[in-house]
């Protein structure tokens, strides 16, 4: 196995460390999922129903029809509460056309 070895020169320890620490901070930056994407609130059945006003029933037959998309997490449906609202942002759009 061959070393290699990299010198240095006229650079002080200090500013080395500075373009260490802004090149993992860029690499960082390049790679960093954005917040939004980062935190997804889910919501339950229950909670899907009080969102918009309806019943079990109709959570499920949505979900049937593939108005809604459900997640399976831990053996429980989720709904992502950002597409809920996509859903009821469209709806209200088609109701005022």
């Amino acid at each position: 196995m061959s070393k290699k070895i990299t010198e240095v020169h006229e650079i002080t320890s200090q500013e080395l460390l500075k373009t260490i620490q802004a090149c993992i901070k860029a690499e960082f930056a390049a790679n960093q999922i954005s917040p939004k994407e980062q935190s997804i609130d889910w919501l339950t059945r229950n909670e899907a129903a009080k969102y918009f006003g309806v019943s079990l029933v109709t959570i499920y037959n949505w979900t049937k029809e593939g108005i809604l998309t459900s997640y399976k997490i831990s053996n429980r449906l989720r709904y992502k509460k950002s597409e809920l609202e996509n859903i009821l942002l469209n709806s209200n759009k088609e109701a005022s056309e």
